[in-house]
């Protein structure tokens, strides 16, 4: 994801990200570490990684704690990532058919 040339490149300034004005959705799952929690290191790494290649625009789907509630936990990334087709109208409401894609 971090290549040279290709995601970024280095100026006299510094390292500049070549992946401007785009949007990236990060689904974060886990057994039992909650998001933004004290021990979740991923969003924030993620988030530094993305935006050194150039991506600022982030919408993270939080599917974290899925051991504590597997049912519930994975009903509300469903709806997250359906709201989320909806508003990009990348899918009707009637063809989806509830399935979560990793």
């Amino acid at each position: 994801m971090v290549r040279s040339n290709t995601t970024f490149r280095y100026t006299k300034s510094g390292a500049e990200g070549l992946l401007k004005n785009k949007k990236a959705y990060v689904i974060i799952t886990s057994g039992v570490t909650k998001k933004d929690s004290d021990i979740d290191f991923f969003s924030e790494y993620i988030r530094h990684i993305l935006g050194f290649i150039g991506i600022k625009d982030l919408t993270f789907i939080d599917s974290s704690g899925i051991g504590h509630n597997e049912t519930k936990v994975l009903s509300l990334a469903n709806k997250a990532i359906m709201a989320i087709l909806n508003r990009t109208n990348q899918i009707k409401s009637n063809e989806y058919k509830g399935y979560l894609l990793l």
